[in-house]
C-alpha cells in the first residue's frame, strides 16, 4: 500500500455534517465574534455566517497586518477563511 493510500484509508467522499458539528460545536452557535480575510471569499463567509447566524465581524487579518475593533481581542474571535 503507497504512503497516499495509507494516509486516505478510512476516508468517504462524503461529508459528514454531524460529525463535523459534534467534534466543533462553536460552528453553528449563534453571535459569535470573528475575523475575516479581506478577500473575496473572506466577505462571503463573514457575509453568510452573519446573516445566518448573528456573527459579528470584528476585524480583518490578512496574515501580515491584523484590523481589529478596539474593543475586542483576538483571541476572543473565530477566524474564518484563513
Amino acid at each position: 500500500m503507497s504512503k497516499i493510500q495509507e494516509l486516505l484509508k478510512g476516508m468517504v467522499e462524503q461529508i459528514n455534517y454531524e460529525e463535523i458539528i459534534r467534534k466543533y460545536p462553536w460552528i453553528i452557535k449563534r453571535g459569535q465574534n470573528c475575523i475575516l480575510s479581506p478577500d473575496s471569499d473572506g466577505l462571503l463567509c463573514g457575509l453568510f455566517m452573519s446573516t445566518y447566524l448573528n456573527w459579528k465581524i470584528k476585524g480583518f487579518y490578512d496574515g501580515k497586518v491584523m484590523l481589529l475593533d478596539k474593543n475586542i481581542s483576538a483571541k476572543d474571535c473565530i477566524f474564518l477563511d484563513m
